[in-house]
């Protein structure tokens, strides 16, 4: 797949974005040497410059960015000193003109397209609609999560799950903030075996003076997860979600999608993303979704159609807050497939 076929408005969108990255870098150098911070040896400052005009030289049709480059250039010849004992004090920009070059050369080479794993497909293609018959609650203590295990069972105010039907199962979710980061995530499950309301005093496991109504779920086992799922959002009292997802599910959002085509998709995404942070060599990884083509870098998600850009999403957004970011990215996709 050539990127051509993507759209060169996503092409030319990343290496704007690359190169004032990269022109906000040396304005940053250009600052603290003014500012007698830092001292820009000659021999530095000949390669920033052979940096700046081999950007420049590779801009073909971007005049106002070149123009800005070589500004940049004749302000480091003026600063730069010629005293051998000189000391460069400041980290140097070769990341970021390296970044520049790889997405300037990205315009006629193949593009790494993202596939889905065909065995997973033919799963959830087999499967059945994502009924909502597991339910993943949160501990508050690790001591919450050693009587649970032990004694085979999970409680939670009735007034969490009212306007839920009682699960089939139940996961347990460990948070972060309470297990640690190497901890966290849903490793346990089990099939309830008997739900019975009663008040929170009643619970004599672990005892507490309360006369709020609780449901006691008592599991048949406690199973171990053969892939444990990953936080990658807020943490959360309790989520319903679908067995199936339980058993497929990578991270803990995954979880929350209600349809197979949504599960495809964002996994699809994920892939992109991991692709692009997880190889600097490989700047764009590409998705087509039906009529739409999706190409994504380290920082953006572009959804194209037609080779042209429809929208685009932050990356960072999105590892942040993949739910809320995933909604925004199908409504704009639900908007594309209607434009002509």
């Amino acid at each position: 797949m050539e990127l051509r076929n993507i759209g060169i408005d996503v092409y030319h969108r990343e290496v704007e974005r690359l190169c004032n990255i990269y022109i906000s870098r040396v304005d940053g150098i250009l600052k603290d040497a003014n500012s007698g911070n830092i001292a820009i040896s000659t021999e530095r400052a000949a390669l920033m410059m052979s940096h700046i005009n081999d950007i420049a030289a590779k801009l073909e049709g971007k005049g106002s960015l070149s123009d800005e480059l070589l500004r940049r250039a004749e302000a480091i010849e003026l600063l730069a000193k010629s005293d051998s004992s000189c000391e460069f004090c400041g980290v140097g920009e070769d990341k970021e003109y390296s970044l520049c070059v790889k997405a300037i050369s990205y315009k006629d080479k193949p593009i790494y397209e993202v596939t889905f794993d065909l065995e997973l497909f033919k799963k959830i293609q087999n499967a059945e609609p994502f009924e909502l018959d597991t339910m993943v609650g949160a501990l508050r203590s690790p001591r919450q999560f050693g009587v649970s295990l032990k004694r085979k069972f999970y409680h939670i105010p009735a007034s969490q799950i009212e306007e839920y039907a009682i699960p089939k199962y139940i996961a347990i979710y460990q948070s972060e903030r309470i297990f640690g980061a190497e901890t966290a995530g849903v490793k346990y499950y089990g099939e309830v075996k008997k739900c019975t309301p009663l008040k929170r005093s009643k619970i004599r496991e672990i005892p507490k003076k309360s006369n709020e109504l609780y449901y006691k779920f008592t599991v048949k086992e406690w199973k171990r997860l053969e892939n444990p799922i990953l936080p990658k959002e807020i943490g959360f009292v309790r989520l319903f979600t679908n067995s199936f997802l339980l058993t497929v599910a990578k991270e803990i959002p995954e979880l929350t999608l209600t349809a197979p085509n949504d599960f495809v998709f964002y996994r699809l995404l994920r892939e992109a993303i991991d692709a692009v942070r997880s190889d600097e060599e490989r700047v764009f990884a590409f998705f087509p979704l039906g009529e739409l083509d999706f190409a994504v870098t380290a920082s953006s998600i572009y959804l194209c159609k037609n080779g042209k850009l429809q929208s685009d999403f932050s990356v960072a957004a999105f590892l942040m807050t993949p739910t809320l970011v995933f909604d925004d990215i199908k409504r704009a996709l639900a908007i594309a497939l209607k434009t002509v």
